[in-house]
């Protein structure tokens, strides 16, 4: 990679330098369990993450749940999650490295999130 123009480079927090899938998914069923409702497989929370938490309830809606029951749940992870956000999240592969090398290099670095402040 030709990095003699590179000034900075601006990441996204979840799902490009971090896997965070299992800690989300965990804190979703968490939630979602505390209300009867049943847990979803970790793995099927990857097509329903990237948009924030309350759209990801809304696509994991329980066919009986309302838009009242869907607030009570994303208040129990909103209480959950920041404690618990980091017990399975670890970088991709190789994610570690190539941020030491634009380091090295000299490149400015950022990163985005959609998460709450208490999970930053």
């Amino acid at each position: 990679m030709n990095f003699q123009k590179v000034k900075a480079v601006i990441f996204d927090l979840d799902g490009t330098l971090l896997d965070t899938l299992a800690d989300i998914g965990t804190g979703a069923n968490f939630a979602l369990c505390q209300f009867g409702y049943s847990p979803y497989p970790i793995e099927a929370y990857r097509s329903k993450i990237g948009h924030g938490i309350k759209k990801l309830f809304r696509a994991a809606r329980p066919e009986d749940a309302t838009d009242e029951d869907l607030a009570k749940v994303n208040g129990v992870y909103q209480a959950y999650y920041p404690a618990n956000c980091t017990v399975h999240t670890s970088y991709f592969p190789g994610v570690r490295e190539f941020l030491d090398v634009l380091v090295k290099k000299g490149i400015k670095l950022a990163v985005i999130s959609n998460k709450t402040e208490p999970t930053s």
